[in-house]
């Protein structure tokens, strides 16, 4: 009975593979072929059934972009970077379609040590992160043992030396598979994808015109007030906008 329940499961996950794979074929074999608006349905459904990947994130960005729909490509780019920080080509095409929104917003001025730590932290993956905290916890352990246990001074004197070095990175590392696990989950980051959005003072349409964003301009979700919410952009500009003009990232 065991046997056959094996077999069963088997066969089953061979059969949910097989449809996985045509799926991924299928989708790519629409994009080849210019169709993207049915590519895109297809990407989205492999996500529904086998969920999330950088390279399924990065290849519903394409089928956007070749829609010149750069809101929405720069949205499927910045999740597929968010699972994988190191993806060249998601960070290269993210900028070509940041080159086509009409809003250039220039970056507010960051302190430059705070700068280095968001770009430090923004080399690795959380998990990454996380797995080089915990060698370096296992290999400060060791030396803390050689430093107590080891009857040679210099093996002590190494032991201690190397335990210091070891916490340290330790918490460096988990500091950063911390920062990089909320910058992963967090959903205040979003994109204007209206065509163009009339910022207000406050959250009603009584409210006075700030200023006009554009499709594609990324965007960081401070406030929600109902169906309003308070923006800021990269240079610190802030305003109300209906939330069914941003999506979050």
């Amino acid at each position: 009975m065991r046997k056959a329940i094996t077999l069963i499961s088997i066969i089953f996950l061979g059969f949910v593979n097989v449809l996985a794979q045509n799926a991924w074929d299928e989708a790519n074999s629409l994009y080849a072929a210019g169709d993207y608006e049915n590519a895109i349905r297809t990407y989205k459904s492999i996500e529904e059934n086998e969920g999330a990947s950088d390279e399924l994130y990065y290849n519903i960005g394409n089928a956007y972009y070749k829609l010149n729909d750069y809101a929405n490509a720069i949205i499927f780019y910045r999740r597929a970077l968010k699972i994988n920080p190191r993806h060249e080509d998601a960070i290269f095409n993210i900028k070509m379609a940041k080159a086509r929104v009409k809003d250039n917003i220039e970056v507010e001025n960051v302190f430059f040590i705070k700068s280095w730590a968001i770009a430090f932290v923004g080399l690795q993956s959380a998990n990454i992160w996380l797995i080089q905290s915990a060698v370096c916890f296992a290999l400060a352990l060791l030396a803390i043992i050689i430093f107590l246990f080891a009857s040679a001074v210099a093996a002590r004197k190494a032991g201690f030396y190397s335990a210091v070095v070891f916490i340290f990175l330790f918490c460096i590392t988990l500091a950063c598979s911390i920062a990089k696990h909320y910058d992963e989950t967090n959903k205040d980051d979003a994109v204007i994808t209206a065509g163009s959005v009339t910022l207000k003072s406050s959250p009603d349409q009584s409210g006075t015109d700030l200023f006009i964003l554009h499709a594609g301009t990324e965007v960081e979700i401070k406030e929600q007030v109902g169906e309003w919410i308070n923006i800021r952009l990269a240079n610190g500009d802030m305003g109300w906008t209906m939330l069914q003009n941003i999506e979050r990232i």
